[in-house]
């Protein structure tokens, strides 16, 4: 597929947020959309996308660029989901106390988010497989 025939395959998947593709690129297409649409993500929705947005940058050739922006983002919605969304994550008493501290921690980088998401995990109905949670944790 040519650069700019994909470019605008992207850029209609943001705009529709939706594709049957089961590439990385399509993928975080629609998780932008997502965040683009909704002042607010469930706890569900914002691991997903945290998931997606950390791999996409973690391959990017914008890696510096991205990466910044990717760990506040995951910082603010976490903050708000644990403090404003609660009722909405499994076991709270359990799986609120790790992802406090890591909004805590000095954390940066890649580290940061990917830390997160495996922190976060067990507050969402998603399953992370162990090399995918090792992979994250590696960051």
């Amino acid at each position: 597929m040519g650069s700019r025939r994909f470019t605008r395959l992207i850029l209609d998947i943001v705009a529709a947020g939706e594709s049957a593709a089961q590439e990385l690129a399509p993928y975080v297409a629609v998780q932008i959309h997502l965040v683009a649409e909704r002042s607010t993500l469930t706890p569900g929705e914002l691991f997903v996308a945290c998931v997606r947005f950390i791999q996409w940058a973690k391959k990017s050739n914008l890696q510096k660029v991205l990466t910044p922006a990717v760990e506040a983002w995951a910082r603010a919605g976490w903050a708000h989901a644990i403090e404003e969304q609660r009722f909405n994550l499994r076991n709270p008493a359990f799986t609120v106390p790790p992802i406090r501290a890591l909004l805590e921690s000095s954390d940066t980088g890649l580290t940061f988010p990917g830390r997160l998401a495996v922190a976060a995990q067990p507050a969402v109905h998603h399953q992370l497989g162990e090399a995918f949670r090792q992979f994250l944790l590696s960051l």
